[in-house]
């Protein structure tokens, strides 16, 4: 009896020691753990508003460079036909789309389809003012077919109305 008692009093002290180590070590570890995820988590979302800030510069770029004020005078040449011109319009404006299609990922659901109604709306001005055009018309003619058409719409720029739409989505984002 005598040595189970001499056991216990060295055991005893021990096991507390052990299980207080263990304890202190198991907190200072989950201490670590959950800070590392909180670092890992707010790096992830500053790296995840930093990709949506850039897709609404992207799509804000998008719009200004299809607004045929913009678009024209960056693709006509002087001699141009207005066919010539129109493919090349028509041309340019899928290329800035088809470059510019993954910034989807980062914008809403309506401001993405405001963006491709936009891109469909100056598609539809382009066609129809080539279509009211003889077919020896110069890029010329056309281009002021375009600008004609707009100011008949009562608008400066047909992007601007997806563009404001776009600044106030991301004003409620940040």
């Amino acid at each position: 009896m005598n040595t189970i008692l001499e056991i216990i009093k060295f055991t005893l002290p021990s096991v507390i020691v052990l299980s207080a180590a263990y304890l202190i070590l198991k907190t200072y570890i989950d201490g670590q753990y959950k800070e590392t995820y909180l670092t890992e988590k707010f790096k992830l979302q500053k790296d995840t508003i930093q990709q949506k800030l850039q897709a609404y510069e992207r799509l804000i770029l998008f719009l200004e460079r299809i607004n045929p004020m913009t678009l024209i005078p960056m693709v006509r040449l002087p001699q141009m036909s207005a066919l010539d011109l129109q493919h090349k319009l028509l041309q340019q404006i899928r290329a800035e789309y088809e470059h510019n299609i993954v910034q989807q990922l980062y914008v809403g659901d309506n401001s993405w389809r405001m963006i491709q109604a936009t891109k469909e709306h100056v598609i539809t001005i382009i066609n129809n003012a080539a279509s009211q055009l003889h077919n020896d018309a110069s890029g010329v003619d056309l281009s002021k077919r375009i600008f004609e058409i707009i100011a008949n719409l009562g608008i400066e720029n047909p992007t601007q109305p997806a563009i404001q739409i776009l600044k106030d989505e991301l004003r409620q984002l940040i």
